[in-house]
C-alpha cells in the first residue's frame, strides 16, 4: 500500500509539474551538499521549501534493500523567489553506513505553483550517490636514535659522545610507514647535533702513542731439514730485533709533556705484522702513571720487532676507543 501511494503521488507530480525537478548529486558520508531545483520559472515553480519524507527512500545500487544504511538530514531549505528568480534549494547532510557507495533516491514534499494553480504535497525525487567515508590508516614512526660527538670543543679537548633518541610513535602519517619513519629521521638530522653540542662535555685531551724500546739484536742460524735424508742443515741466519712496547700518555699532541693519569685509561691497540693477521686488544694505563711501563707492566715484553729471515715487521698501533683519548702515530725504533 505504501508503494502504491508513493507511486500515485509521483505520478500526480509528474502530470502537474513535470518541468520542475531537483538535480542529482554525489557526496560522501558526513558531508553536506546543496541540491538545487531546475526548470523553475516565474509562472511555474516550487512554492514551498522541500520537506523530507524519510519513509520513502529507495536504493538501486549496489542493491535495492539498502535504504536502512542511508539517510539525509535537511539543514536548511528555501523555496523559489519569483522576484529574484532564485531557485529552490536545500542543504543536505549525507549518511552512508555501508562499506560501498550507494545510489539512493530520497523523496521530498513540495507545493507547486503553475499558471495560477497550486498543487500541494507533491513528492519529488532526488537521486544521490553517497560514498562511505574513506578508511584512513595511521602509521606511527618506529624508534630511532643516533650517537655522535659534540663538535664544538676547542683545540686540545676531547668531545664526549651523546645519544639522541626519537621515541616510537612520536610522528604519524596517513601516507605510509616510510613517511612516518622519514619524519623521525628528519628530526634526528635537524636536532641531533645541536642536542649533542648542548649536552656533551669537553675534557682536556689525552694523547697516547705506542713507543718501541729496542733492547737488543740477536743473530742465529736458521736450520732447515733435508727432506731426502732427514738431516738438518744451515740455510741462512736470522736477525731478530727485540724490545719492549709501551703505551705512553701525554698532555700535548707533540708528545713532549708526560701526563700522570688520575684514573685508569683503557687503550685499544691494533696488532699486525707484514705477513701476519691483524687483531685488536685493549690495555690499561694504571692511575698514577703515564705509561704501561713500570709498575703496570709493559704492553709487550721481549717482543720481536723485526725478523730479517722472513723480512717480517711487527707493529703495535694505538686505535681510537670510546673517544676518551687521541691516538698518536707510534714511535718506532728498529
Amino acid at each position: 500500500m505504501k508503494k502504491i501511494l508513493l507511486l500515485i503521488s509521483i505520478l500526480t507530480y509528474c502530470l502537474s509539474a513535470k518541468s520542475q525537478s531537483f538535480t542529482s548529486a554525489t557526496g560522501t558520508d558526513g558531508t553536506t551538499i546543496t541540491i538545487t531545483a531546475t526548470g523553475e520559472t516565474p509562472s511555474c515553480y516550487f512554492s514551498s521549501p522541500p520537506s523530507f519524507n524519510p519513509t520513502a527512500t529507495t536504493t538501486s545500487s549496489p542493491g535495492t534493500d539498502l535504504s536502512n544504511y542511508v539517510n539525509v538530514t535537511v539543514s536548511s531549505s528555501t523555496s523559489y523567489n519569483p522576484v529574484t528568480q532564485q531557485p529552490t534549494s536545500m542543504k543536505l547532510t549525507l549518511k552512508n553506513a555501508f562499506n560501498q557507495p550507494i545510489t539512493a533516491t530520497f523523496y521530498f514534499y513540495v507545493n507547486t505553483y503553475c499558471n495560477g494553480s497550486f498543487q500541494l504535497q507533491n513528492l519529488v525525487p532526488v537521486t544521490i550517490i553517497i560514498n562511505p567515508k574513506p578508511v584512513i590508516i595511521t602509521y606511527y614512526s618506529v624508534a630511532k636514535s643516533t650517537t655522535l660527538p659534540k663538535n664544538n670543543c676547542s683545540a686540545g679537548y676531547v668531545a664526549s659522545k651523546v645519544t639522541y633518541s626519537v621515541p616510537a610513535g612520536k610522528y604519524m602519517s596517513t601516507i605510509s610507514q616510510a613517511d612516518a619513519d622519514q619524519k623521525a629521521a628528519s628530526d634526528i638530522s635537524a636536532n641531533a647535533q645541536n642536542y649533542a653540542n648542548a649536552n656533551g662535555i669537553c675534557t682536556p685531551a689525552i694523547y697516547v702513542r705506542a713507543e718501541y724500546i729496542r733492547e737488543g739484536t740477536t743473530v742465529t742460524d736458521h736450520v732447515g731439514v733435508n727432506q731426502a735424508t732427514g738431516m738438518p742443515y744451515v740455510d741462512g741466519s736470522t736477525t731478530e730485533i727485540s724490545g719492549h712496547v709501551n703505551l705512553v700518555a701525554y698532555k700535548d699532541a707533540a708528545c713532549t709533556q708526560l701526563l700522570m693519569l688520575s684514573s685508569p685509561l683503557t687503550v685499544a691497540v691494533i696488532n699486525s705484522s707484514t705477513h701476519g693477521p691483524t687483531g685488536t686488544n685493549t690495555y690499561t694505563i694504571p692511575a698514577g702513571q703515564s705509561s704501561t711501563y713500570g709498575g703496570g707492566g709493559d704492553l709487550e715484553v721481549d717482543v720481536v720487532i723485526q725478523d730479517s729471515y722472513d723480512d717480517n715487521f711487527f707493529f703495535w698501533d694505538v686505535a681510537g676507543y670510546n673517544n676518551s683519548y687521541v691516538a698518536v702515530a707510534s714511535l718506532r725504533v728498529y
